[in-house]
């Protein structure tokens, strides 16, 4: 098993879960039959009480949002905050491990890249 997966597939306490859903009181009881069967991912979602949906009337034209000049501020936004991340000491530290892993799942076949910002513009666009 992947050192990256060995959390997910660690033995599960679903009776001790169970308990402890019925202990507090959380609304949702089907969560620990979803745990082991399998949650809904696709079509219509049950509500389970726990998250209201709140809708709430769009503040920008949907022109505007999917416009070109609107994806590239956007994208120009979330490249500065991972920029600046990347310098924080904590930050470098997990940029250069996700590098590592990058690279290592690249070696195995799992993944493919990584790309530069012109390669990624020549692919999706901008």
């Amino acid at each position: 098993v992947p050192l990256l997966l060995k959390d997910i597939t660690a033995p599960v306490h679903f009776a001790l879960i169970a308990a402890l859903v019925d202990a507090t009181g959380y609304p949702d009881f089907l969560f620990v039959h979803d745990l082991v069967f399998g949650f809904v991912n696709v079509g219509r979602v049950p509500s389970r009480g726990i998250f209201r949906p709140e809708r709430r009337e769009a503040t920008k034209d949907q022109a505007q949002v999917f416009a070109p000049s609107s994806k590239r501020a956007y994208y120009a936004e979330v490249k500065t905050r991972l920029e600046h991340a990347a310098k924080s000491t904590s930050g470098r530290a997990s940029a250069d491990f996700i590098w590592a892993a990058t690279l290592a799942e690249r070696e195995l076949g799992h993944t493919v890249g990584p790309f530069t910002a012109m390669q990624m513009h020549e692919l999706f666009g901008a």
